[in-house]
C-alpha cells in the first residue's frame, strides 16, 4: 500500500489505507490524525517545556531553579524549514524545523509515517545558543488534545504510586 501525498502552501496530507495524517506547514505541526475513520486527535501535537512546581520545588521561580520564561517559550516559534519525501520503503519522512525566539532555541523533528498509518517522531534540541541566564528547559515534551471519545487509556510508565523525577526505585 503507498502514501498518497497532497500539498499546498498551508498543509500537508498524507493518506494510506484507512487512515490521514495531515500537518499544518504555516505551524509545523501535525494537526490531524485520523484512523478508520475515527479522528484520533482534536488538538496539534506541540512542544512543552514547562511542568507544575511539585513540593520538591521549595519556591521554584524566586530561587531561579524554574525559570517562567519556559512556561511561554513555545508561543510564537517560527518554522524556519519544512520538508517531505517518500521513502524507498513506501514510508513518508517529514521533517520539520522550529525556532524558539524567546529562549533562543530550536527543534528538528523527524516523522515517519508508515503504510499502516503508523507514525514515529524523532526530535533533535538545539540549545547552544540558550543564553546561561534563562538556563536549560526542566522538562521537555510534547502535548496533544485526545478526542474525548477515547476515555479509555493504559499506562506504561512508573508504578500505580505517585512519582517524582528524583524517585527512581518506585515499583513498576
Amino acid at each position: 500500500d503507498s502514501i498518497k501525498q497532497i500539498e499546498s502552501a498551508q498543509e500537508l496530507s498524507l493518506s494510506g489505507k484507512n487512515f490521514t495524517v495531515k500537518f499544518d506547514k504555516t505551524r509545523g505541526e501535525l494537526n490531524s490524525y485520523d484512523k478508520s475513520g475515527q479522528k484520533l486527535i482534536s488538538e496539534p501535537l506541540k512542544f512543552n517545556f514547562w511542568r507544575a512546581f511539585t513540593d520538591n520545588d521549595k519556591l521554584p521561580t524566586k530561587s531561579g531553579k524554574l525559570k517562567k520564561i519556559w512556561r511561554q517559550a513555545t508561543q510564537n516559534h517560527q518554522v524556519t524549514s519544512f520538508h517531505s519525501q517518500q521513502l524507498s520503503t513506501g514510508a513518508f519522512q517529514v521533517e520539520i524545523t522550529l525556532h524558539f525566539p524567546r529562549v533562543k532555541s530550536s527543534v528538528k523533528s523527524a516523522y515517519l509515517i508508515a503504510a499502516d498509518g503508523q507514525i514515529q517522531v524523532s526530535n533533535h534540541f538545539d540549545f547552544s545558543k540558550t543564553t546561561k541566564k534563562i538556563g536549560l528547559p526542566h522538562r521537555i515534551g510534547m502535548c496533544l488534545g485526545i478526542n474525548p471519545k477515547h476515555d479509555q487509556i493504559s499506562w506504561f510508565g512508573r508504578g500505580p504510586t505517585a512519582t517524582y523525577s528524583d524517585r527512581k526505585f518506585e515499583p513498576i
